[in-house]
């Protein structure tokens, strides 16, 4: 029994040969190669791959054989599919992976892959979609924290309703795919509160309006910061008086920077549909 990814991919596939074999009885190279390329680059290198990495090197040897199986078939079929775009290189990988196992003298004298219908697994399909968009968001997040793919994440909390049970279903896929130390699979919608962590004057602009008050303009915001933001939210300025003089403050005379808290720590947050990651 294969596991949920494994049943996903080779789901995937068959509709890959499915829609290839029709294309080429019409003569449609090139919906057929463009299929291809991106069932080979995007859903198998870029997604199937990295979620079974974990299962390749790690220490449960049921699962890194599953995942071997379905590799081997993966690629078998692929360069079955690639033959007539590429023969040499597809011969060559036939002569050194599979002309053993399966004993024609050539790739070329084999039959065209078979399509089966009841490899068509639409629950897995939606898991293997599910996967591959959460998995997605995490890598953006590394990316853009100048993490690389395998950097470890200490905790990582995921909300969901509706996506809960197949969440549950892809938490060691997660947690090994990305390399989080700590996963959480949570049902419901996470308790967020947005605070201001700094409020200070846009020195540029409040500087040569202001000149010596504009320690007494940065003690007020510092003092008043949820004031300062609703009155901004609200108005558009915000008006007080320092040393008897009236100052009046614009949005682009503040600087704020806010940061979303859970639990009393701070988090960055991803929305997924309907799945809610917090970062920790």
């Amino acid at each position: 029994e294969l596991e949920p990814l494994d049943k996903w991919i080779l789901s995937r596939l068959h509709r890959l040969i499915n829609f290839a074999t029709e294309e080429l009885e019409k003569y449609r190279f090139n919906l057929f190669t463009r299929e291809l390329m991106n069932f080979v680059w995007h859903e198998l290198a870029d997604d199937y791959i990295e979620m079974i990495k974990h299962r390749l090197y790690g220490d449960n040897e049921e699962s890194k054989l599953k995942a071997k199986v379905a590799l081997h078939e993966l690629l078998y079929n692929i360069i079955l599919l690639l033959a007539p775009l590429a023969p040499h290189i597809t011969e060559e990988l036939y002569q050194e992976m599979f002309k053993d196992k399966v004993g024609a003298k050539s790739l070329h004298l084999l039959g065209w892959p078979a399509y089966e219908e009841d490899r068509i697994d639409e629950e897995a399909e939606t898991l293997g979609k599910l996967a591959s968009e959460i998995i997605g968001a995490m890598r953006k997040y590394k990316n853009s924290h100048g993490l690389a793919l395998n950097a470890k994440l200490k905790h990582v909390a995921i909300y969901a309703l509706d996506s809960y049970d197949m969440l549950k279903a892809l938490e060691t896929d997660i947690a090994g795919t990305m390399n989080i130390e700590k996963l959480e699979i949570i049902r419901g919608e996470p308790d967020l509160e947005e605070r201001i962590i700094e409020i200070k004057p846009n020195f540029k602009s409040v500087g040569p309006k202001y000149g010596r008050l504009v320690p007494k303009i940065t003690a007020y915001l510092k003092e008043n910061a949820r004031k300062v933001a609703k009155a901004l939210k609200e108005n558009g300025k915000v008006e007080f008086e320092a040393e008897e003089q009236k100052i009046e403050l614009g949005k682009e005379d503040i600087v704020i920077r806010k940061a979303v808290f859970s639990e009393g720590e701070e988090v960055e947050t991803v929305v997924v549909g309907d799945a809610v990651i917090l970062f920790f």
